[in-house]
Order: C-alpha cells, then sequence, then structure tokens
C-alpha cells in the first residue's frame, strides 16, 4: 500500500508539473514575461501545495498521511536533540529491562503452568495441626485416604531423597530419586517415553525391585542406550530392573533422576501413623473444586481422628494449588521484588517527565509558532504523544537484550546451584 501511495504521488507530481508548465506556456504567448507568467499560472491554479493537500485528502488515508508526518517530524526532533534522547532512553531502558527481568523470573516460578495435562486440577494436600502449618502425611494415613475418597481420580504419596547407582561396567553414582506411589504417574498423565509405567504389583511389600530412569540419567549414565529396559541396576546396593525412561524434561517432583515404587522404601510400611513424611497431591475429579475436595477430606480426617486419637487429634486437611518446591514465603519474596522494580519503573518515568518537562520550555516557541500556522491543540497534543511513544519504544528495544542478557545470567546461577527441571525462565506472550 505504501510503495502504491508513493507511485500516485510521484504520477500526480508529474502531471501538475506539465499542468503548470502549459499555463505558464499560455501566459508567455499571451505577452507576459516568464516570471509574471509563472505568477499568474500559480494563482490559477490555487498553489502547488495547496491542490497537493486537496490531492491527498481525496486519494489518500488522511489520518495515515498525517501520523506518518508526525513520525518523519519525531525523528527529526530526536535527532536534533540527541543528547536528550540518549539520556531519556538510557533513564527508561533501565526501569524496562529491571521490570522485565523480575516478572519473567516471576512468571516462570510462580505463574506458568506446570508442564502435565491440566496442571490447574493437580492440588497438593497436607495436614495442618494447632499451628496451621502445612505438613505432610503418613503412609498409613495416605492408605485411608486413598482407599476412602471419591473427590479426586487419583492421589499419589512421594518421599525424595538421594540415590546411589551402581552397575558392574560402571562407576557407582549419585542422584536425586523419588519414591512414588503406584499412581503417581498415571495421575499426571506422563507416559515413560520408553517401556512401561509402575503398576499396583510393583508398589507392595515383597514385590520384585523395579526402577524407572529420567531422560537425564538414561543420556548422561548409559549414552541413551535402548537396550536399558530389562536390565539389572543397585539402588542403594539392591538389584532392580529398569522397566522404563521417562520423556526428556520430565524429572517430578523437582529434578529427580530415578524412580522407585514406594512400598520398597525400607521401613515405610511399618512407620507409625504420626511419622509424617510423605508429600502428597491429587488430581481433582471432574466437576469437583478444591473447597469441596477439603471437605470431603475433612470428614475422613475427623473419622480418622475418632479411630486414632493419639496421632491424629486436631488434625486438619488443606488442599492448595501444587507448586513443588514454592511455598508461601516464595511468593512474599517475588511480590516484594515486584513491588521494588515497579517502584524503580516509576522512578524512570518521573525523571523523564521531569526532562521532558525542562524541554517544553525550550519548545515553548516552536509550538507558539506551529500554533499561529494553524496547528490545532488536539494535532500538538497528538506530535507531543508520539514523540513520547517513540522514546517508549526506543528504550524498549534497548531494554530487551539487557533483559535477556540478565536473564541468561539467572538461568547459569540457577544451573549451578539445581534449577526445578519445569522452570522455563523464556519470554512468553504474558512477559
Amino acid at each position: 500500500m505504501w510503495k502504491r501511495w508513493r507511485r500516485h504521488e510521484r504520477d500526480f507530481s508529474t502531471e501538475l508539473e506539465s499542468h503548470l508548465e502549459m499555463h505558464i506556456a499560455d501566459n508567455v504567448r499571451a505577452g507576459m514575461t516568464p516570471e509574471e507568467a509563472r505568477r499568474q499560472a500559480l494563482v490559477a491554479l490555487g498553489g502547488v501545495e495547496q491542490t497537493r493537500e486537496r490531492y491527498r485528502e481525496i486519494f489518500t488515508f488522511r489520518w495515515l498521511d498525517a501520523l506518518f508526518k508526525d513520525i518523519q517530524f519525531g525523528f527529526r526532533t530526536m535527532r536534533r536533540n540527541a543528547g536528550f534522547t540518549m539520556l531519556a532512553i538510557a533513564t527508561l531502558a533501565v526501569g524496562i529491562a529491571a521490570t522485565n527481568t523480575a516478572f519473567t523470573i516471576m512468571n516462570a516460578i510462580l505463574i506458568r503452568e506446570l508442564p502435565f495435562d491440566r496442571p490447574d486440577r493437580v492440588v497438593a494436600i497436607g495436614t495442618t495441626g494447632r499451628t496451621g502449618d502445612l505438613s505432610d502425611l503418613s503412609y498409613q494415613d495416605f492408605k485411608d485416604w486413598e482407599r476412602a475418597t471419591r473427590s479426586f481420580v487419583g492421589i499419589a504419596a512421594i518421599r525424595t531423597m538421594t540415590m546411589n547407582v551402581s552397575d558392574n561396567d560402571r562407576a557407582p553414582e549419585r542422584f536425586l530419586g523419588s519414591y512414588v506411589s503406584a499412581q503417581t504417574f498415571r495421575m499426571l498423565r506422563v507416559q515413560p517415553a520408553l517401556g512401561r509405567d509402575f503398576t499396583v504389583d510393583d508398589d507392595r511389600d515383597g514385590a520384585p525391585p523395579v526402577v524407572i530412569l529420567s531422560h537425564r540419567a538414561w543420556k548422561d549414565r548409559y549414552a541413551g542406550d535402548p537396550k536399558i529396559l530389562g536390565r539389572t541396576v543397585r539402588v542403594n546396593t539392591q538389584p532392580a530392573t529398569v522397566i522404563g525412561v521417562m520423556p526428556e524434561g520430565m524429572e517430578f517432583p523437582t529434578n529427580s533422576a530415578l524412580w522407585q515404587p514406594l512400598a520398597t522404601l525400607r521401613g515405610l510400611t511399618s512407620e507409625p501413623r504420626d511419622s509424617r513424611t510423605l508429600g502428597v497431591l491429587g488430581r481433582l475429579a471432574d466437576g469437583v473444586s478444591a473447597v469441596e475436595a477439603a471437605a470431603e477430606l475433612d470428614a475422613i480426617a475427623a473419622g480418622l481422628e475418632r479411630d486414632f486419637p493419639r496421632t491424629n487429634s486436631d488434625t486438619r486437611l488443606r488442599v492448595e494449588r501444587f507448586r513443588p518446591g514454592i511455598g508461601a514465603p516464595w511468593y512474599i519474596v517475588f511480590g516484594a521484588l515486584m513491588s521494588a522494580v515497579c517502584l524503580l519503573l516509576l522512578v524512570s518515568c518521573a525523571n523523564i517527565v521531569n526532562l521532558l518537562l525542562s524541554r517544553s520550555v525550550q519548545r515553548s516557541r516552536e509550538v507558539a509558532i506551529r500554533a499561529s500556522l494553524g496547528a490545532t491543540r488536539m494535532r500538538i497534543v497528538r506530535q507531543l504523544l508520539i514523540e513520547s511513544v517513540m522514546l517508549a519504544a526506543a528504550a524498549g528495544l534497548v531494554a530487551l537484550p539487557v533483559s535477556a542478557a540478565a536473564i541468561r545470567l539467572f538461568v547459569t546461577y540457577t544451573d549451578e546451584i539445581g534449577r526445578p527441571f519445569w522452570m522455563n525462565f523464556s519470554m512468553d506472550a504474558r512477559v
């Protein structure tokens, strides 16, 4: 469209010049001097620029033409005041980069959904005692809940700890691993990339030990050998058969490299009811809210309190959003961080306002001249707004690579200390 408009503009200018030359020639033949002939031709035509403006009003989008002129004028103004422009862009870019970096981090940790199917339906379940703090669940209570609840399509229990893996032909290695109940991966709706998932028969006392490897452990320790299925490895000196490999990037709940059935954890099934060491989560059934699920679990907890008053007295249940490794203190920390960087952005904006106000004194003569030439108040305000938008856009372009570099540094640091597998520090549409 822009090229077509420029072509029409050139064609019209050529035609206008031809028409003007024809009038001048006629006036010269009538006995006028060349200067007088040209003046009379311009008078008859009504002025070259005025005629061009009338043409543009008829054959172009007037507002688009005016906008383009305002942008051109804004560029000239910014170039003419290069020092002011550089200072304003740098000041605003600092605030934008800091805010964007902080929100990208907060978005990855607290807002972005977990990499499961319908993660909004997965909730964490815990007990609260007299202090009101959320705590884990005992194995005995978990089995009672699993049998009694109807609000969940599945609930799972997890305990994470370090595991030593050894083979006859490889040096032993220490990994972070998890003991999980049989329903865990089906509840998350995640299937192994190789092999099979745990079954109920795997998660019982006396079952042959089995293990599922993460994609990372499979690649790093076994070089992605597809014949790993069925191989026997030693986990904490106990032989276990490899039955599956999880998809790449799946290291639930934080950075687990391997998983074993919960019941194979030595001594777990004989632990007392008040030994609360298991993290529990569940997937809500369709049509069931977290409030309704919590009410049902409270009823189950009340029954357990009657049956086991010594270990389950004053115990109530809490159902909340599942976010592995992220508790209420983190929300406070990131809330304070976002408040600080937003305040920095506001300070940057206030500094820009002061700079623009100081420059407005210098531009008062320019504005007065434009007003005297017929520019309306709205046109002047629009010009100033466009210049402000251009400054903000330029600051955003400068801030973007700065923010990207800061995020890369943060990712490098978190990789060194162990970043949870589900945290993806990328700038998505929300950022």
